[in-house]
């Protein structure tokens, strides 16, 4: 669930469309840690970019009670993160 700016809870669902795709088959490493990268085109006029990145902060702090030795970092513009690097 995603708060809203009106403190609404909304399905991520609501606002997002979920698209997996393929992409090449080589592994991408830095300092030979295998690396994952999830790009997102986030329309800041229905979605608080702030609270989107509490919520997945969240989701990836869970994440690591399984799997400790995941790191992950947010990239993007300033503020208005748009994209999330996990390694």
């Amino acid at each position: 669930m995603l708060s809203t700016s009106d403190d609404e809870h909304v399905p991520l669902s609501h606002d997002a469309t979920i698209i997996p795709k393929v992409s090449h088959s080589t592994i991408t490493r830095i300092d030979l840690e295998r690396i994952l990268t999830i790009t997102a085109d986030v329309d800041k006029e229905k979605i608080n970019i702030d609270m989107l990145r509490k919520y997945l902060t969240n989701f990836l702090d869970k994440l690591l009670i399984n799997f400790p030795n995941i790191i992950y970092n947010f990239k993007g513009e300033s503020n208005s993160q748009k994209k999330i690097l996990v390694v």
